[in-house]
Parts: structure tokens; sequence; C-alpha cells
């Protein structure tokens, strides 16, 4: 559909962007200077969110960093003078330890493995207990 005659295009597309559904309705009762107002605010209220979701981002990243310092070297946490590793990268050498310290731990004994699987549980629950304090 086309816009009416007063309303100028790049304005016309860019209601058509934010509001597709239903674009005509609110060109009909269009004022340039309310759809200017209404932008704005959005604009406002999407910086805010992207804002925010970066922040959160971030704040993850710096505590999943700090846990990961407690069994990985530094250089595997922050890096070295080759980069920075990602968060997944970081996430994927812990699994890859997980993995080899239970191959590790294997006992023939069932039994046995299950009772020193809890013992760790129980001591790194209480090892959580004291740090969140």
């Amino acid at each position: 559909m086309k816009p009416p005659d007063e309303t100028p295009d790049y304005v016309y597309n860019f209601i058509k962007a934010i509001c597709p559904e239903a674009p005509d309705l609110y060109i009909a009762s269009f004022n340039e200077e309310k759809a200017l107002i209404d932008a704005t605010e959005l604009i406002i209220q999407k910086d805010k969110q992207i804002t925010t979701l970066i922040k959160d981002e971030a704040d993850d990243d710096t505590a999943i960093r700090k846990l990961a310092l407690t069994v990985l070297p530094e250089k595997d946490v922050n890096g070295d003078t080759f980069g920075v590793p990602d968060i997944v990268t970081i996430v994927k050498t812990l699994v890859r330890r997980i993995k080899v310290l239970e191959r590790a731990l294997k006992i023939s004994d069932e039994s046995l493995y299950e009772h020193y699987i809890n013992m760790a549980e129980q001591e790194l629950e209480q090892d959580d207990d004291t740090t969140d304090r």
C-alpha cells in the first residue's frame, strides 16, 4: 500500500519496520512529531535492553572465569600473549579435565568408586558453603 501523500517515504518505511503488522493504521493517525518521539523512545528502550544484556553477559563471563581460576591455570582462563580463551573454550577445558579425572578415579569396585565420588561432592559442597560467606 502506498503511503499518504503527506507522509515522507523514509518515515513510512521506518513505520513499516517498527510496526510491520499495521503500518497503515499508524499512518492513518500519523503525526510526524509523535512518530519521531515514539521512535526515539523505542530506540532508548532497545538501547537499555541491549546494555543490560551486555552487562549480564560480562558479569557471567567474570563469574565463570573466577570459578575456573580455582581449578585451572591462569593461562587457560585469562589467556597469554597469543590471546584470551572464550567462555566455551574454558568450559570445554573444564569438562575435559573432569573426564580425565573420572577415568583416573575409576576403580574396579563400583561401590568404592561411588564412595569416593560422594566424599568429593560433600567436600565441594562444604567448600561452596565457606566460599559463599
